[in-house]
């Protein structure tokens, strides 16, 4: 017989391991009973606990209005397949979308149902697409063209993931934080109990693009119930121009697995190869800001002063390749170089004018020249400079800003940034130059050197500062000998 006040004797089934907590919880005693808590780091009911994997959104901000997708502006575009894009759509239904064209349809199309068998010309992000409501939907985006620091909250824990599991040498110059947080399945008022939370983190340095999806275990409660839904495949994955990429469907639980040892952690890396904007940022990276005096590489005013003008030189030679290359030159048109930049650079501008009308249409300054005087009387060089100019000035230009392609306006300023543009407001004309012609000191009359020839108002140096006589004469241009 239990007496009464054996009945009241409480048993401790935390210190005598009678309990069931997990053991990232702790157990604590009650009267008759016990109770389970996951540990700090940890999430779960106590019974089962998950590490904590989300990452922090100091400064999110809230999308309010989910009857469309919300648009994200890219400061500088980013790679997805071979291809760049400088938007993207979140979607409360759990899938990312990016588009090149029809953006107003992307935006306002709903996307309730997963795709099973990707193809067309959608390309998405889909880190766990089904039909969803309820819950809160929040991002945050930080950009510097410069490179995001580390002081930038989770990044260093995000940058040890890239190092251990990719091996490359990665600075972030766009980072976009998306959360799902407790969304549900719809309709809500049938799945109360289904809320859903996870991440997509989304990294970019203009070359290449490493996204991280993060689902936390305990915060899952998907429910796939096929009685109550006509869909019910949750869809995972990738879709760009090169097809699908670890897309799968119905995959309910993707906290309990990983591709880099971590339960609810996946990450991938995607890398275009050599498209034209990497080729135009990887050229940009070797170049140095040019030194640039507007009123020394101004244009000549037309196609006839250009003409006339013989410190400028015809591009014959770039009509061998007009045809073959996206035209670097405008249609329609004749190009001209100046032959030498101010004292010794190779900094000159390159003016182009309407072959029928004459008029200016377009310049700009470039480090390379197709026609230089050394070379232009040596063939065996002029492969080499043929070389340097087709590499350096034609190919980058088309690269970064061929406006007969699909090209993005910041590639353009990337190289507009190195090869500034010039117009024909301070041009001044040769009126008058001088030939300074040097004899030696014991005035035998035998000649020192070839003549310098200057424009009017260019500082004179003489060739020998015991030269006893000068020689000056007006003309267009002195050939020397």
């Amino acid at each position: 017989m239990v007496t009464r006040s054996a009945c009241n004797i409480n048993i401790d089934e935390c210190s005598r391991n009678l309990d069931n907590c997990d053991g990232n919880a702790t157990c604590t005693d009650t009267a008759g009973s016990f109770t389970c808590a996951c540990n700090a780091g940890y999430r779960g009911n106590g019974l089962t606990c998950y590490e904590y994997i989300l990452f922090l959104l100091p400064n999110p901000t809230t999308i309010t209005n989910r009857n469309r997708n919300h648009r994200i502006q890219f400061d500088i575009p980013i790679p997805f397949g071979s291809e760049f894009f400088d938007s993207l759509f979140i979607s409360e239904n759990g899938v990312i979308l990016l588009s090149r064209n029809n953006q107003n349809r992307v935006r306002n199309a709903a996307f309730t149902t997963p795709i099973q068998n990707p193809s067309g010309n959608l390309r998405f992000i889909a880190p766990f697409w089904d039909n969803l409501a309820g819950g809160t939907l929040r991002f945050q985006l930080d950009q510097n063209s410069a490179g995001i620091g580390n002081t930038t909250c989770d990044l260093p824990r995000i940058n040890d993931l890239i190092k251990n599991h990719l091996s490359i040498n990665f600075t972030a110059k766009m980072v976009l934080r998306i959360e799902w947080d407790a969304l549900t399945i719809f309709p809500d008022s049938l799945y109360p109990n289904s809320a859903s939370t996870f991440q997509t983190i989304i990294l970019s340095d203009g070359l290449k693009t490493i996204v991280l999806f993060a689902y936390q275990g305990g915060l899952m409660n998907y429910v796939p119930d096929a009685t109550q839904r006509s869909a019910n495949n949750v869809g995972r994955g990738f879709y760009n121009n090169l097809g699908s990429q670890h897309y799968s469907s119905g995959n309910y639980f993707p906290h309990l697995g990983s591709n880099i040892g971590t339960n609810g952690l996946y990450l991938y890396l995607f890398d275009p190869g050599t498209t034209r904007e990497t080729s135009c940022i990887n050229w940009y990276n070797t170049q140095s800001l040019p030194w640039i005096t507007p009123f020394r590489f101004s244009c000549p005013w037309s196609l006839f002063r250009a003409f006339r003008d013989r410190r400028w030189l015809y591009q014959s030679g770039a009509d061998a390749f007009r045809g073959t290359y996206p035209s670097y030159f405008p249609r329609n048109s004749f190009c001209f170089q100046r032959t030498f930049g101010l004292f010794g650079s190779s900094i000159g501008p390159r003016c182009c004018y309407h072959s029928n009308f004459g008029f200016f249409i377009a310049g700009t300054h470039s480090h390379y020249e197709l026609n230089q005087f050394p070379n232009f009387f040596s063939p065996s060089n002029y492969n080499a400079v043929y070389n340097s100019y087709l590499n350096n000035e034609v190919l980058p230009y088309d690269n970064c800003c061929n406006a007969r392609e699909d090209v993005f306006p910041y590639y353009c300023s990337l190289y507009e940034a190195v090869r500034p543009k010039t117009f024909t407001f301070a041009y001044r004309p040769p009126r008058f130059v001088v030939e300074v012609l040097a004899f030696r000191p014991d005035d035998t009359g035998s000649r020192l050197s070839a003549a310098t020839i200057v424009e009017l108002g260019a500082l004179v140096t003489p060739i020998s500062s015991t030269c006893s006589m000068w020689n000056t004469r007006s003309m267009d241009w002195v050939n020397s000998s």
